[in-house]
């Protein structure tokens, strides 16, 4: 990748679970990069994306080694950072972030609507990001209202056909 005028490798990890380990994970993975570009700059990104709250460190620090890399906890980011991005990729993963006290039916009503809104008439594309939302909705444990909103969106459908009486 190339950022300002400089090129970098961008590593980046999903994680779905704490794990002590991580770091031990993260700087084998630095080295292994390391030895196979060792004149390129690194940045490596964990994102966290866990129904549990994040416990993991991001750095070793023992005698002879320094090493950090950067967190994302997915919990701490603004919903409204995805949303504004108006990317079906980006309000997927809004269903994983701070909804900043807004009620997560109201939340959940809105992502869907604007997912619709975003693939038009693609049925195909907006079934496939809806499925992807279903999944990851399981971290935040929102899957019975998301199931709601869904079924609440498809009797709307139905009832917008002429044949409907």
């Amino acid at each position: 990748m190339k950022g300002e005028g400089e090129s970098f490798i961008l590593h980046i990890e999903i994680q779905n679970g704490n794990d002590k380990t991580m770091p031990v994970r993260m700087l084998r993975y630095r080295t292994g990069i390391m030895a196979h570009y060792p004149k390129e700059e690194i940045h490596q990104y964990l994102v966290y994306i866990g129904k549990k709250n994040l416990s993991m460190v991001d750095h070793i620090h023992q005698k002879g080694l320094k090493y950090n890399y950067t967190i994302i906890d997915m919990h701490q980011v603004d919903c409204q950072t995805m949303i504004a991005q108006n990317n079906p990729d980006a309000l997927v993963l809004a269903i994983l972030c701070d909804f900043k006290g807004k009620p997560a039916r109201e939340m959940l009503h809105f992502l869907i609507q604007r997912l619709q809104e975003l693939t038009a008439d693609n049925e195909k594309q907006f079934r496939e990001y809806l499925s992807m939302m279903e999944i990851l909705s399981t971290n935040r444990d929102l899957q019975q209202i998301l199931k709601e909103e869904e079924k609440m969106l498809s009797q709307i459908k139905q009832s917008e056909l002429p044949s409907y009486q």
